[in-house]
C-alpha cells in the first residue's frame, strides 16, 4: 500500500498513541517527519528565543544568528537522536555522526544566515520575521540532509 506510511501516522494520532507517535523505533519516513517537525518545533522555540533576547540586548542580527542556533543545535542534536532516527549509539554520542549532522547543520546555518541578511537588508523585513522564514526554510534541508547521509 503506497500510502501505509502515512496512514499509521494518522491512526498514532486517532488513537491517541503518544509513544509510537512520538519516541518508539520507527522506519516510517512520515512518523519520522512529523516527529522532526515536533522536535524541530521545539528547536525553534529555543534557538527564536534566544535569538530575540540577544537582539533585544542590542546585539548584532547576524551574530545573535549564530549564537541561537549554537543553542538550537545542542538541542535539536540531542533530541532528535532520541525521539526520531533512534541512533544506532543510543546512549552514547558517536563521534561520526555528530560531525556529519553538525556539517549538514553547518550548511544549514550558511544557508539561514543568508536567508536573514536577504529578508532584512534587501526585502526590508523585520529581523525576527526573516528568522522564521529562514528557519521554515532550513527545516526541510536539515531533515532530508540528515535522513540521506546520517541515519540512512
Amino acid at each position: 500500500m503506497k500510502n501505509k506510511g502515512i496512514t499509521e501516522m494518522f491512526r498514532l494520532l486517532w488513537e491517541r498513541d503518544w509513544s509510537g507517535l512520538l519516541y518508539a523505533p520507527t522506519n516510517n519516513g512520515w512518523l519520522q517527519l512529523f516527529r522532526y517537525g515536533f522536535v524541530g518545533g521545539g528547536a525553534f522555540v529555543v534557538d527564536f528565543g534566544v535569538y530575540c533576547i540577544l537582539g533585544w540586548l542590542g546585539m548584532q542580527y547576524l551574530l545573535a544568528g549564530i549564537i541561537s542556533f549554537i543553542v538550537g543545535f545542542a538541542f535539536n542534536f540531542l533530541v532528535s537522536r532520541w525521539m526520531i532516527f533512534q541512533s544506532t549509539a543510543s546512549s552514547k554520542i558517536d563521534v561520526r555522526e555528530l560531525i556529519s549532522v553538525l556539517a549538514i547543520s553547518i550548511i544549514g546555518l550558511l544557508l539561514t544566515e543568508a536567508l536573514l541578511f536577504a529578508g532584512t537588508d534587501w526585502v526590508g523585513l523585520d529581523y525576527r520575521i526573516a528568522k522564521i522564514f529562514a528557519s521554515i526554510l532550513v527545516l526541510f534541508w536539515n531533515y532530508a540532509a540528515r535522513k540521506i547521509f546520517v541515519y540512512k
